[in-house]
């Protein structure tokens, strides 16, 4: 794996905000399984620890690859055997910035945090990404293990709140029907919507996307809307991390224009969009 890609500029059609609701984004890859242990990640940590000094040891995630075929009735991924061993937790002494490690997986998540950081863009974060796992495909290969991709996500997790309370899913959601509300006799108090499309470029299949919007409550109490999407696919062609770099870009205008699609003008200037 060479050096990751230069910065890249934002796209100029994109949606942008001032102030999104943005707050949780995830960039990550999936791997052939390594041998790795906890003491291999002792090692990497030392060169990341300066940035990232709280460690916490997770239970691994399962594997599991995207199958873009239409879904059934099951779930549409392919899950492995059971997976041993540990997810690894690198956390940056503001809790924002966090990298999740496993002997088949690597994440780097951008959070909000307890000081509400602000929201630095997909371009700087992929920059981020790309860094780390350059250093972690180097180490696999000082170690004499190779880093053999075989799935790459995007995740964005929003919170939708309003200054004057729990925003209603009719003021949030352009797609939440004012039909449903008045056959409930007023705005419903809880709901949840839930879809996923096989993305296709010339009738080609290149990612599943899923949607997910939920009426929930923060730890402190505060009403919100969570609404995540999901980017996921498989890698491509011969030059995988060079394609990989862009279909992670993809990914990003897809979530972002299906989040811009399906929330409405009202919250569009709460938020203070651009354009």
């Amino acid at each position: 794996m060479t050096q990751g890609p230069p910065t890249a500029v934002r796209p100029a059609d994109l949606a942008d905000y001032d102030n999104p609701p943005v707050n949780e984004v995830v960039i990550g890859i999936q791997f052939e399984p390594t041998t790795l242990t906890g003491a291999h990640i002792g090692l990497f940590w030392e060169d990341l620890r300066d940035e990232f000094p709280k460690a916490l040891e997770q239970p691994p995630l399962e594997p599991k690859i995207e199958v873009l075929q239409p879904p059934r009735f099951s779930a549409p991924t392919f899950p492995f055997a059971s997976f041993h061993g540990s997810r690894h937790w690198l956390i940056s002494a503001d809790d924002v910035q966090l990298i999740q490690i496993q002997a088949d997986r690597l994440f780097y998540n951008w959070r909000r945090g307890p000081h509400n950081a602000p929201y630095p863009h997909f371009e700087a974060l992929q920059e981020k990404f790309w860094s780390i796992a350059d250093n972690w495909a180097n180490f696999l290969k000082e170690e004499a293990q190779n880093l053999r991709l075989t799935q790459w996500e995007v995740t964005y997790i929003n919170h939708i709140l309003t200054l004057g309370g729990q925003p209603t899913l009719a003021d949030a959601l352009s797609c939440w029907s004012g039909q449903l509300d008045q056959a409930l006799g007023g705005p419903a108090d809880t709901g949840r919507i839930e879809a996923q499309k096989i993305l296709t470029t010339n009738n080609s299949p290149w990612a599943r996307m899923y949607v997910s919007i939920t009426s929930a409550i923060r730890p402190d109490q505060v009403p919100l809307i969570a609404f995540e999407l999901t980017v996921r696919g498989a890698p491509e062609g011969e030059d995988i991390w060079e394609t990989t770099h862009a279909r992670l870009f993809e990914a990003r205008r897809q979530i972002v224009t299906a989040f811009d699609t399906l929330t409405t003008p009202k919250m569009h200037a709460e938020w203070g969009k651009r354009k």
